[in-house]
Formats: C-alpha cells, sequence, structure tokens
C-alpha cells in the first residue's frame, strides 16, 4: 500500500472483469478512518459495531461487517484500529460498476453514536483517497435479538424474535450457497420482508435443498433504524439433548455438533416458558456439550433448545425443543452462588513462557485457592474455573499497560461470549505485577454486561505462605489468586448495591479482629453474607441436596468439598454428636476443619462443640504465677503448658509452648525438637493485627540467642490518622525512621525484654520476659486478652521448611487468670494415659498423620512395619516430655523409596517395653 506524508492512499488495481483478479486478492477494496465525536479513534470491535454498506441503485440489497475478505491472511473488516473496510466486489446480480454510489451507515452501540459515509466508484480499477467517517450521537433503536428459524414440513422457514414497543421490522435474506469463486459464502442480504409488526414472520419461498440465513433491522416511525441483528443460520441439527430438571436448576447435555462449514465456536442455551413464545438466551459454552441453567421456579414447565455458533458470531444448527418440569419439594436442599471465572494463562510470550509442568501446578494452586474461598464463604460461594491455555506466541507491548483488548480478543477466538463468564483471571509472564480493575467493559459478543478482571504476573514472587502438603507447590499463586480475586469480587457486589465487602488492600477499615494475608482475606469471605443476592445477569445458584439440612451438600462434584469427601455423614447433622454440626467442623480453620468423626479433635479433654480451639490442643487461659520463672534459658517445672505440638509442618515436629504472667511481665518459653528461628506474634489488645497500637512481631536467632527482628505495628488512631494523611496505610512499624522521628517511642522497647536462648542443637529452649507496656494495652490485670501465634522459619535450618504452632496468621485468643490452686506444671492439655490414636485419614494416600500421647517423661520409638514383620520406616526416637505429639508418614522406607500399597503397622514402643499398636491401610 502506497505512503505518502504517512498517510496511505488506498490503491485497487485490478478490475472485475472474469478472470483478470485471483479469488485469493482483494477487489474492490473501500476502506475508511473512522473516529468518534470527540475526535478519539474508534477502537472497538463488532459486536460493539456494525456496518452496513449497500448502493443507491439496489439499497435493499446490503453487505455488513461479516463479509469476506478475498486474502486468507487479511486483517479483519473492523480491527478495532480506528479503520473500517468492506470489498464492493461481494455485491453480485448486479456487481459493482464504475458510477455507483455506495454508502456506508457505521454504528458504535459502545457510545451510541453513528455516522453515514457516501463515494462514487470512479473507475475501475478505482483509486481511492481514505476519508474519515466521525460519528456522531444519536438516538437509534437497540438491535434485534433472541432471533430462531424454524422450518416448517413444506420447508418453509419461520422467523421469531422479541419484538419491542412499537418497533417494525425489515428482514433479510441470504443464501449460503451462494459462494465466492474460492468457495467462501458470500454474504450478501436481501431484503425480502418490511414493515413487519410483532415478533413473527413466515418466509414463504420453499427451497428444500438450500440453507438460508438472515439478519433483522429495527426502525421507529421517524425511519431512525438500528444496527443489524446477528446472523441467524439455518443449519443440522444438534441431537442428543437431555435434560434433568431440579426443583430450581436443569442439567443439560447433548452431543457434540459439527457445523457444515466454519468453526464451532461454541453453544447457546435458549429457554422459554412452556406458555411463551419467544425464547431467550440464558447461558454460553465455549465448546462444551452441558450447561446448569440455575434461578428457576420450582413447579414449572420450560422448554430448551440448543443452538451451534460458528465464527464470527453466527449461529448455525439447532436442537429439537424439549420441555421439562421442575419439582416441587424445596426440602433437603441447599443453594449457594457460582461465579464462573475464566482463567487465561499465556504460555508463550516475549517475556517468558509457562511449562507444561507449571501449568499442572497452577491448575492446582487455584484449586487450592477455590477451596480457600469455599469453605471460608460459609460453603456460599462457588467459583466454577475453566481454563484457558494459550499456547501461541504473544507479544506484548509494555509490561505496565493492562491489554485488555489482547485477552478479550484471545477469548473471542475460544468462543466466549460477553456474560459466560462473570470473573477473568489472566496469568502472564510479559504483563507485570499482581493486580484488579474490578469490573470492565471486555466488548464481547453478546449481552452488554461487566466482568470482574484480576492479574498476576508469572512467575509469583511472594513472602505469603499457605500450609499445603504437595512439597512441590509453593502456593504463591493460591495467595495471589484469593487476594486479587476478592478485589473483583467486590467490585461485582458494589456494582450491584453491596458496599459491605471489605477491601482487600484496606485491612485497617475491617472491625473484626483478624491477622494478616490469609486470616484477613478468610474473616472478609466470612463476614459477608449476601452472596446469594445477584441479579440474573451475574452468577448462578446452584442446588445440591442436603438430607441433614446442615448447610454443607451432600454429594457434590461441582464444589471443592462436600460430606462425603469430607469424611461426615450425609443423614446427621452433627455427624459425631459433639455439639458442633458438621458446617462448623468444616469451617473450624480456615486452611481446614476438625475432624467430624472425633468429639474431641485435639484430644485436649474438650469436646469440640465446648472447644474455643477444637484444631489445637491449647489452653484458652494462663495462670498467673506467685513464683516468676528463672529466665537462663533452661525450661524447670512449674512452667505450665500451654500448647503442645504443631498445627502445621513439612517435616516432623513437635513444639512445646509454656504461658504465664504475673503483674510485671508476660512469659513465654518454648521448646524446640528441632533447630528452627522462632517469630513470635502478638496481637497485645486482642482486636487484631490493624488496630492500636500492640501488634509485636518478635524473630529469635537461636544460634546468638538474640533477636534478628522485634518490632511493633502501632495503629493506635493518632499514628493511623499520621499515616493516612499522608497516604501510607492505616498504621506504621515502630522501627520505621519516620515513626520514629514523629512519634519518638517503641511501643515496646526490646532492650526491655529479657530472653535467654540454651541451644543445644538439634534441641532448642528459649524462655523470655515482657514487661508491662501500657502503650501496647499490655496492662498484665486478670481477665485481659491477647492473641498470639508462634511460626517457626527454617527448621532444620532449611528455608523452605517450616511450622506454626496454629493456622498461620490467625492468631489464638487467650485469657489472664489468676494463680492456679495447685502448684507444678498443670495443663488440661496433659494426656492422663499413653496412646497410640488410630492414624488419618486411614486408608491414606500419599501419607497418615501418627498422632501419639505421652503422659509422663519417657523415651519411646515410633516405627512402621510390614505384615511380615520387618521395619520400613523408623518415624520418631527419643525422650518426649509430656503432650501430644503428631508424625506425619509419607509411604515411604528408610531408603526415601515409596513402598506399594498394602496392610501396615505403626508400633510405639517406650523404653520400659510398654506397646502401642495401630493397623494402616496405604491405597496405590
Amino acid at each position: 500500500m502506497p505512503v505518502r506524508n504517512g498517510i496511505f492512499i488506498l490503491l485497487i488495481l485490478a478490475a472485475l472483469s472474469s478472470g483478470q483478479v485471483p479469488c485469493e486478492q482483494d477487489s474492490v477494496y473501500w476502506k475508511n478512518f473512522v473516529r468518534h465525536a470527540d475526535g478519539s479513534t474508534c477502537t472497538h470491535v463488532p459486536p460493539q459495531v456494525a456496518l452496513k454498506v449497500f448502493r443507491a441503485s439496489h439499497p435493499d440489497i446490503i453487505l455488513l461487517e461479516t463479509t469476506p475478505r478475498r486474502e486468507p491472511a487479511a486483517e479483519a473488516n473492523v480491527p478495532g484500529s480506528g479503520v473500517f473496510g468492506v470489498e464492493l466486489a461481494n455485491f453480485s446480480n448486479p456487481g459493482i460498476r464504475a458510477g455507483d454510489t455506495v454508502t456506508v451507515q457505521f454504528t458504535c452501540l459502545e457510545t451510541q453514536q453513528r455516522g453515514t459515509l457516501t463515494a462514487v466508484v470512479q473507475g475501475i480499477p478505482w483509486y481511492y483517497f481514505p476519508t474519515t467517517l466521525y460519528l456522531q450521537p444519536e438516538d437509534f433503536p437497540g438491535r434485534p435479538e433472541n432471533i430462531t428459524i424454524q422450518r416448517t414440513d413444506n420447508h418453509q422457514r419461520i422467523i421469531q424474535w422479541e419484538a419491542r414497543g412499537n418497533l417494525r421490522y425489515r428482514i433479510y435474506r441470504s443464501s449460503i450457497g451462494d459462494t465466492l469463486c474460492n468457495g467462501q459464502w458470500r454474504r450478501e442480504y436481501r431484503m425480502i420482508a418490511e414493515g413487519i409488526q410483532g415478533g413473527v414472520y413466515q418466509d414463504t419461498v420453499v427451497a428444500d435443498e438450500e440453507r438460508l440465513a438472515y439478519v433483522l433491522i429495527a426502525y421507529d416511525s421517524t425511519g431512525t433504524a438500528s444496527a443489524h441483528s446477528r446472523e441467524v443460520i439455518e443449519a443440522d441439527r444438534i441431537t442428543g439433548l437431555q435434560i434433568v430438571a431440579g426443583t430450581t436448576t436443569a442439567q443439560l447435555q447433548w452431543l457434540p455438533y459439527q457445523p457444515p462449514f466454519g468453526t464451532l465456536a461454541g453453544y447457546t442455551i435458549y429457554r422459554r416458558e412452556k406458555e411463551e413464545s419467544v425464547y431467550r438466551a440464558v447461558g454460553y459454552t465455549s465448546g462444551a456439550t452441558q450447561y446448569l441453567d440455575t434461578r428457576l421456579q420450582p413447579g414449572t414447565q420450560y422448554v430448551y433448545k440448543i443452538v451451534g455458533r460458528i465464527f464470527p458470531e453466527t449461529e448455525a444448527g439447532t436442537s429439537d425443543e424439549v420441555m421439562v418440569a421442575t419439582g416441587t419439594n424445596l426440602t433437603g436442599k441447599v443453594w449457594y452462588t457460582t461465579l464462573r471465572v475464566a482463567v487465561v494463562i499465556y504460555q508463550h510470550t516475549n517475556r517468558g513462557g509457562i511449562t507444561a509442568e507449571e501449568l499442572s501446578a497452577i491448575r492446582s494452586m487455584l484449586e487450592t485457592a477455590r477451596l480457600f474461598i469455599w469453605r471460608n464463604s460459609g460453603f456460599q460461594l462457588n467459583l466454577e474455573l475453566d481454563f484457558y491455555p494459550i499456547s501461541a506466541y504473544r507479544g506484548f507491548g509494555d509490561s505496565q499497560e493492562y491489554h485488555l483488548n489482547q485477552t478479550a480478543e484471545d477469548l473471542r477466538q475460544f468462543g466466549v461470549m460477553n456474560t459466560q463468564y462473570d470473573l477473568v483471571f489472566r496469568i502472564c509472564p510479559a504483563i507485570s505485577g499482581y493486580w484488579s480493575l474490578g469490573v470492565v467493559h471486555l466488548n464481547l459478543p453478546g449481552p452488554e454486561r461487566l466482568t470482574g478482571f484480576s492479574h498476576t504476573q508469572w512467575p509469583v514472587v511472594t513472602a505469603v505462605r499457605y500450609p499445603g502438603q504437595e512439597p512441590q507447590l509453593d502456593y504463591g499463586l493460591t495467595w495471589i489468586f484469593v487476594h486479587e480475586i476478592q478485589h473483583a469480587i467486590d467490585a461485582l457486589y458494589h456494582h450491584v448495591g453491596h458496599p459491605e465487602m471489605y477491601h482487600g488492600d484496606r485491612p485497617w477499615d475491617f472491625p473484626d479482629p483478624c491477622g494478616e494475608h490469609f486470616d484477613f482475606q478468610a474473616n472478609i469471605w466470612r463476614s459477608f453474607k449476601d452472596y446469594r443476592d445477584l441479579p440474573p445477569e451475574w452468577g448462578e445458584i446452584y442446588e445440591s441436596v442436603d438430607q441433614d439440612q446442615d448447610g454443607l451438600p451432600d454429594i457434590e462434584p461441582l464444589v471443592p468439598l462436600d460430606e462425603v469427601r469430607f469424611g461426615s455423614a450425609p443423614d446427621k447433622a452433627d455427624t459425631d454428636g459433639d455439639g458442633l454440626n458438621d458446617l462448623e467442623e468444616a469451617m473450624a480453620g480456615i486452611y481446614t476443619g476438625s475432624d467430624p468423626t472425633l468429639p474431641d479433635t485435639d484430644d485436649d479433654g474438650r469436646e469440640d462443640g465446648s472447644d474455643t480451639w477444637p484444631l489445637y490442643a491449647v489452653s484458652p487461659d494462663v495462670p498467673q504465677t506467685n513464683q516468676p520463672p528463672r529466665i537462663d534459658g533452661f525450661i524447670e517445672s512449674g512452667w505450665p503448658v500451654w500448647s503442645s505440638g504443631a498445627a502445621y509442618f513439612r517435616v516432623p515436629f513437635s513444639p512445646r509452648a509454656y504461658l504465664t504472667w504475673d503483674a510485671d511481665s508476660l512469659y513465654l518459653a518454648l521448646e524446640m525438637d528441632r533447630v528452627a528461628t522462632p517469630v513470635i506474634y502478638l496481637d497485645v489488645q486482642a482486636d487484631g493485627w490493624w488496630h492500636s497500637a500492640g501488634n509485636v512481631e518478635m524473630v529469635i536467632d537461636p544460634e546468638s540467642g538474640t533477636f534478628s527482628r522485634f518490632r511493633s505495628w502501632d495503629a493506635s488512631e493518632a499514628v493511623k490518622q499520621y499515616s493516612l494523611n499522608r497516604g501510607g496505610p492505616g498504621g506504621m512499624w515502630d522501627t520505621d525512621p519516620e515513626y520514629q522521628q514523629q512519634f519518638q517511642r517503641r511501643v515496646i522497647d526490646p532492650a526491655t525484654v529479657h530472653l535467654a536462648v540454651l541451644y543445644e542443637n538439634p534441641v532448642v529452649q528459649l524462655e523470655l520476659a515482657i514487661p508491662r507496656s501500657p502503650l501496647a494495652g499490655l496492662n498484665l490485670q486478670a481477665g485481659d486478652s491477647l492473641g498470639i501465634n508462634v511460626v517457626f522459619e527454617a527448621v532444620d535450618q532449611q528455608p523452605e521448611d517450616w511450622a506454626s504452632l496454629f493456622e498461620r496468621y490467625d492468631f489464638v485468643t487467650v485469657t489472664l487468670r489468676e494463680p492456679l490452686a495447685i502448684a507444678g506444671e498443670q495443663s488440661a492439655i496433659v494426656p492422663n494415659r499413653l496412646e497410640l490414636l488410630p492414624g488419618y485419614p486411614n486408608p491414606f494416600n500419599p501419607a497418615t498423620t501418627i498422632t501419639v500421647l505421652v503422659p509422663r517423661k519417657m523415651d519411646l520409638e515410633v516405627a512402621i512395619f510390614d505384615v511380615m514383620g520387618r521395619r520400613i520406616q523408623r518415624i520418631v526416637s527419643g525422650e518426649f516430655l509430656p503432650g501430644r505429639y503428631k508424625f506425619v508418614w509419607n509411604g515411604m522406607d528408610e531408603t526415601g523409596t515409596f513402598v506399594s500399597g498394602g496392610v501396615y503397622f505403626c508400633r510405639l514402643k517406650t523404653s520400659a517395653g510398654e506397646t502401642r499398636i495401630q493397623k494402616l491401610l496405604l491405597l496405590r
């Protein structure tokens, strides 16, 4: 294409006489620029824009933006770059001639603007200098929707659509058999009727062997016309449609359809009530041959049909109508919201790629995130993930740009329609950052509606950790998904009138006590209650069987967890009768649930229903001491045991915690059977990490016996306002130089904290005394509450191995109590007998947890044996203090080789000869 002074000139070099122009070349391609009324380039693409071209001599014959180009690799007629074009040689009977006056009407539905451009074909070849079409605001009718074709027994066609108001309609027809010399469908439409009122027209042309297509244009009493409808094609039948109706849902499935031409883009699901005559599109798939329709009325008859879609946005292929009736019995059911998420993954970009192994890891990490949200929403929000990996190369420009148009175009190439997904989550190595745009216009085909959009770069780099059990995963993407998708879901609910879901980047605005990261997100999901309050265009309301009405679906493969997978009984709301129903058991932790089959999950002597912390063997009360412990690193008898064991560990690890207080100090001691770096978190006022001043982080170097970090997050009102007024967060670390300059203090001065460590690798004992601090809220009075958690980093000095006393980022709240009546070591969690509990789970694959209860100090060994009595693996051996210990057997022998499936025995043996045995079944 010649260029003069930066402006291209369209040069038509070929004549139209037969045989002069190869079918693979454009012939009379009329191309122009298009701008909005404000001068901005119109970058919208169909179906947000539509064009119609006609000749003055034959205004009833039109070409649309779908009319084909002759060149196979040519860009679309409306590529979204501020230009549009049309191949005028596609006009036929008569063909285009010199002297013809051609007119294009270009409509931008996104901006409700329209423009018209007219030109005279001066000659063939036609030398044409492109002009600019400026659009202007115009009030025109909406394009016709919900158009269907039905062939009668005598081969006539009945066209139906959704009629609106006092509009009249023009109907245009095209024959698919009318092709160009290269075999492409010409897509030339001829008007066959106008002035039609209502929503039905019968085309009396009898064409038994011919396949026809139709478009409609509406116009009002002033003659102002709408943009043309989508093309609707009469085609082969879609077969095998079967429907199973629930009370408020209908599950549809059908056989795959192969269109007679073009490429299948997906299917549109149409529905009407029995008494209605007009179908409405209620859903879309991109090739899937099943669909769950929801929000139906009980006791109602519905009629469905499936219509295929071919590129670009053209319907072809229709199923028979199938009628079903929904049930009327609402008992024994549970309902919950499902949001459909398109996960777009760019595997090959100009800034790196994603391997097949990484793709598998991505799926696993997102499924983990999906379960986290399902659990913490109270089993009221289910995210349904469809993955769209893009293996073709994509080159992205500025890595800081959003590149929404590229992703929308890629989804369009998958046949995705605008309301098909409620959310899009993109993973791309070439686009930087972790962010969410809330809800945006993606300009995909189909009904108008906003869509949630979140993004992550790849690879993910984050310090936030998830307590996952798959060692090959770092679970960084789990955190990014949970955090970023919450922004989009928050925006979605806010858009429909729900401001209650708090902002994930402003935790200081959230009034409920919580910790950081996952704990904060979990509490947001738990505090929001209106998940089902969405208009029909957003989300689905799924229905599942719930016999016992405990709120947890019985058997439901569409959700991440149900009663069967959880291990609870579908016919009993409280399987183990401990006062904590099965749903509450499943929500006992933010990452996991308590055991629905054990009345006392943590074996601390309190049944789960009356246990504040059913997952942990921890005392909720901290006794006051009459004799302060000596802080020398050696934990003497007299320290009250507070907690035994770790809630999470990657390698066997059994720390023990002691806690007491007096009017001067809070005393904490830790005993570790492996070297690790303890990180102690205090929420001194038990009001959450983001409120008040006493939010303390202490990192202890066990070898040097010193604090490697000691700081407090001061979120007291004065500090919070100071920070917010300067564009900062709702608090400041007291180690921040600006904080020191402004406030000249430490919330708790580390120099006043007495720390002593006894380091005898691998055993570590540490003791510390934290003095009374009114600024932190540590007043040390009976009845005061405070939150505590301890994380152990670099267990065995391995950076990837960590453990935590409780669920990471959560706090266990304890209450300071008066002195104990009996002197000596006291703890409600010290067992009164030696026990080896059954492995859990059992049967198992790949690992099972073995729990040992030790009533007194003793030497013992725990080992695995096969049915021949041969030792397979020594789990642990050594001296144990009283407490409850958990160990994991990963199905390996002592050489690190996975053993075969079958029966094994776990044996506990003490130095005194006492033994306990449990049978294990390993599944392979």
